[in-house]
């Protein structure tokens, strides 16, 4: 006997013979009332379709399967690759070593075929190996984050050349600086590179200057405009902040006033080719927003690495009197 129990859904009431965990027959009634796209899964007798119920079964299976492969693909997006957190981790601990032991060895003793003073070797030698690790450090990224090669070449370049300011450049400032001035310095001069990055990462994801974007130049002359305003206005906030009461005493704006004075003209090169070189290379991981926040994350994060690295290494320059 079949009693119909859902007329809207098609539900039917049928004998299936279970009414425990232990399976056994008995003369009891079950209701079985799925809903399905092509009817209930019952047939016109009012027995259990099983290739319906085995559909049904396999479909949520799928589902529960996509919901899980969603919720880890969410959670890997959203963390920074524990590759490089690696990297960065070795390439700290290799930099501080190179930065402290470098100052303290006869490097003319070993180096006696380069034609040089002392102090301007350990300058050049440090500088050479901080930029091998770097150059490791950001192969390893780029293939993590699977980035193209263009990206690692404009990366290695603007890394580079902040290498050549930081360890070859200001390092004549340091003598005008006391040692307990370098971590203040080391962190106000950070703030204007992080700030520089933030604005070209900004502008990567259309959140600033979307006029200019939008305008009728081609890429090129987009990204090189952008550079340019870049640089002239971190320019504007480091003489405004550093130069112009009340920071104008500081350590910091020492330090500014020092490494401009007498090469002003190729440092400022230097740093727009940085800021192009950085505006070039997030240009690079733009299409995808986890890669480009990634790439963005990487680059404070050697920023502020060098940095610290800069301040151990003048101290050490300090302390052994070079």
């Amino acid at each position: 006997m079949v009693e119909p129990i859902s007329p809207l859904r098609g539900g039917l009431v049928v004998q299936d013979g279970v009414t425990s965990t232990i399976f056994r027959f008995d003369n009891s009634w079950t209701a079985l009332d799925f809903p399905l796209p092509d009817g209930p899964m019952t047939t016109n007798k009012g027995e259990l379709d099983f290739k319906k119920f085995n559909l049904f079964v396999s479909s949520w299976k799928r589902g529960m399967l996509l919901l899980n492969h969603k919720i880890t693909m969410t959670k890997q997006t959203n963390t920074f690759p524990a590759q490089i957190i690696t990297e960065l981790t070795v390439f700290t601990a290799i930099g501080a070593a190179i930065v402290a032991i470098v100052p303290n060895f006869n490097l003319t003793k070993y180096l006696s075929w380069i034609s040089t003073d002392e102090r301007r070797l350990k300058l050049g030698v440090t500088a050479y190996l901080l930029f091998v690790i770097t150059a490791l450090l950001l192969w390893g990224a780029r293939k993590a984050l699977k980035l193209p090669l263009s990206w690692f070449m404009y990366a290695t370049m603007f890394n580079g050349l902040i290498i050549f300011i930081k360890f070859i450049s200001s390092p004549n400032t340091y003598g005008k600086l006391s040692s307990t001035s370098l971590i203040a310095t080391a962190a106000g001069v950070g703030l204007l590179y992080i700030f520089g990055a933030t604005c070209v990462y900004l502008f990567s994801q259309g959140k600033i200057l979307k006029s200019l974007s939008s305008a009728s130049k081609s890429s090129e002359e987009v990204k090189l405009l952008f550079a340019a305003g870049t640089f002239v206005f971190v320019n504007f906030l480091r003489i405004v902040i550093f130069l112009l009461p009340p920071f104008s005493k500081t350590a910091t704006a020492t330090y500014l006033s020092s490494i401009f004075q007498g090469g002003g003209l190729i440092l400022s090169i230097i740093l727009f080719l940085i800021i192009l070189g950085v505006v070039e290379a997030f240009d690079r991981a733009k299409n995808d927003k986890t890669t480009l926040r990634n790439v963005y994350i990487l680059s404070v994060s050697m920023i502020i690495i060098f940095h610290v690295l800069w301040a151990i290494f003048v101290r050490s320059l300090g302390v052994c009197g070079c």
